[in-house]
């Protein structure tokens, strides 16, 4: 499925991240969920991304699938805007606690 070339369902992503979390441990199937899911609406690429980080098992295998240097634009577009939100996120927690 991953392999396809067509723009996967956010169902179809949601249920691999859920019910197939396990392979993407596998960097090749970790790169291809990756760049199917940057194809989608920045505000979900960094919901599932952000429910996936919380995966003791995925944690590292996303984060390397987020390194990679010869990724496409598009992933790197929505690396870049999950990045800039939580920046965003943390400056909104630290100015309410002052």
């Amino acid at each position: 499925i991953l392999q396809s070339e067509q723009t996967l369902s956010i169902e179809m992503l949601a249920a691999i991240g859920t019910r197939c979390h396990l392979d993407l441990t596998h960097p090749e199937i970790c790169r291809a969920f990756l760049e199917h899911l940057a194809q989608h609406s920045q505000d979900t690429f960094n919901r599932i991304m952000l429910d996936l980080m919380f995966l003791p098992a995925l944690r590292s295998h996303l984060l390397a699938g987020l390194r990679q240097p010869d990724r496409s634009e598009v992933l790197a577009k929505a690396i870049d805007g999950l990045f800039q939100s939580q920046g965003q996120s943390s400056s909104k927690e630290s100015s309410t606690l002052h």
